[in-house]
């Protein structure tokens, strides 16, 4: 059986010659193993917060220009911890019924806007242009609103 390599006195282990790094990778090593202790017990005491993607649909897909847009033609249920709502985008990628692109008698509004304009928990029927195009039926209401977006985005896509 071998023993141990003794150390002589002009030699030092890797770690007692640069103690700056060696303290580096513990600290890290000891983060790493605390984030995957604190994910798994945060699966084992709340179930309901790990994502279930079986039942999902993508209403949201990458865009160079603005970062992230909707998904034409999906529909399918947004499941939420604190609401379940029905989601329909148009064949031109608004949360919005199907307007025609050429012009009709009636006035339009754009509305641009983000989760508040496009209705984040909430049914089609209840969002804020929904209301007002049904006090209004002379005019129609698009909603062009997108969930996340800020008014960097609303201005680029205005344009």
């Amino acid at each position: 059986m071998k023993s141990a390599k003794a150390v002589t006195p002009g030699q030092s282990y890797w770690f007692q010659r640069h103690p700056r790094w060696t303290l580096f990778v513990v600290q890290v090593c000891s983060v790493l193993l605390a984030l995957l202790l604190a994910e798994g017990a945060a699966r084992l005491i709340f179930p309901k917060w790990v994502p279930d993607r079986q039942d999902r649909v993508n209403f949201w897909r990458y865009d160079a220009l603005l970062g992230w847009s909707q998904t034409p033609n999906q529909e399918g249920r947004l499941n939420h911890p604190e609401f379940s709502v029905d989601i329909r985008i148009n064949s031109l990628g608004l949360r919005d019924d199907e307007y025609p692109v050429e012009r009709t008698a009636k006035r339009r509004m754009l509305v641009l806007g983000d989760s508040f304009g496009w209705g984040f928990g909430v049914e089609q029927e209840q969002r804020l242009t929904e209301i007002i195009e049904g006090l209004h039926p002379e005019w129609e209401i698009i909603n062009a609103s997108v969930s996340g977006y800020g008014t960097d985005q609303e201005f680029l896509y205005l344009r």
